[in-house]
C-alpha cells in the first residue's frame, strides 16, 4: 500500500546530498553569487546537514531490502558526486578529481540520482520487482533532469571554464549544447511513442507536456539569462509533472 516514508526519505537523503554538495563547492570552487557562498561556509548549515543525515539514516533503517538496495545505490552517487575520490598524478604532484569533474559525467550523475530516488526507491518500496514500464518512467526521469542539469551548466559556464569542468556547454558550445538537449529529448520522445504503441506502457500526456515545456526553456536559454529565471521557471519545470497529474486526478 500507499506510504509516506519513501518521499521523506528522498527528501532528507537530498536536503542532505545537495546541501553537502553545495557546502564543498564553498570550499573547492567558489559560489559566482556571493550570499550562497556565504550561507554554505556558515556554521548553521553544517548543523542542518548532521540533522538531515540522522533521519536520514533511520528512515533508511526502516525500508525494505529491495529499497536499500536502490538507496544504497541513490546514496552513492549522491555522495561521490562532489567529493574528491579520484587521485590524478599531473607534473609530478597529486591531486584529487570529483566524480562531477569527469568530462559530460555531472549532469548524468545528477540524472542517474533523481531517478534512483524518484522513481526506482517508491517502487521498490511499495511493489517490489521492477516492471517495463517503470523503465520507461526512469528513462523520462533521466532525461528531464539531465536536460534541467545541462541548461544551469549554461548559467555556470564561466566558473565551470575557470575550474576545467568540462561540461556540455564548455566543450561544445552554448548553441550546439542546446541542440543536443533538444534531440535527446526528442528521441525520448520517440523511444515512448514506441512503448506507447507496442502497449509496454500507458500513453503519458503529462510526459509529454513537461518534455514540450523542457525544449521550450532549453531553446530559449541564454548565457545572460538572471539567475532569477533559473530558480523560479527552469527549476520550476520540476514540479511541472506532479502539477499535471494532480491536475489530471482532480478533472477526471
Amino acid at each position: 500500500g500507499w506510504t509516506l516514508q519513501p518521499g521523506l526519505l528522498v527528501l532528507f537523503s537530498a536536503l542532505f546530498i545537495y546541501n553537502l554538495d553545495h557546502v564543498i563547492d564553498s570550499r573547492v570552487q567558489r559560489i559566482p553569487d556571493e550570499r550562497a557562498q556565504r550561507y554554505f561556509s556558515s556554521k548553521p548549515i553544517l548543523a542542518a546537514l548532521v540533522i538531515f543525515a540522522v533521519v536520514t539514516g533511520l528512515l533508511a533503517g526502516a525500508a525494505p531490502l529491495g529499497a536499500k538496495i536502490v538507496f544504497a545505490a541513490y546514496t552513492v552517487v549522491g555522495l561521490l558526486y562532489g567529493l574528491p575520490v579520484i587521485p590524478l598524478r599531473h607534473s609530478g604532484t597529486r591531486r584529487w578529481m570529483r566524480l562531477k569533474d569527469i568530462p559530460l559525467a555531472k549532469a548524468w550523475l545528477v540524472g542517474a540520482a533523481v531517478t534512483l530516488g524518484v522513481v526506482l526507491l517508491p517502487v521498490t518500496w511499495v511493489s517490489g520487482p521492477i516492471e517495463a514500464r517503470t523503465g520507461y518512467l526512469a528513462l523520462f526521469m533521466m532525461v528531464f533532469v539531465v536536460s534541467n542539469v545541462h541548461m544551469f551548466d549554461v548559467r555556470d559556464l564561466a566558473s565551470d571554464r575557470e575550474h576545467k569542468i568540462r561540461t556540455l556547454p564548455v566543450m561544445l558550445g552554448v548553441r550546439r549544447a542546446k541542440l543536443a538537449v533538444v534531440a535527446l529529448n526528442l528521441v525520448m520522445l520517440m523511444a515512448m511513442a514506441w512503448g506507447w504503441a507496442r502497449g509496454i506502457t500507458a500513453a503519458n500526456p503529462e510526459i509529454v507536456i513537461a518534455t514540450s515545456a523542457t525544449v521550450v526553456y532549453v531553446l530559449c536559454v541564454r548565457i545572460t539569462t538572471p539567475r532569477t529565471i533559473y530558480g523560479i521557471f527552469i527549476d520550476g519545470c520540476l514540479y511541472l509533472p506532479l502539477m499535471l497529474l494532480v491536475l489530471r486526478d482532480a478533472i477526471l
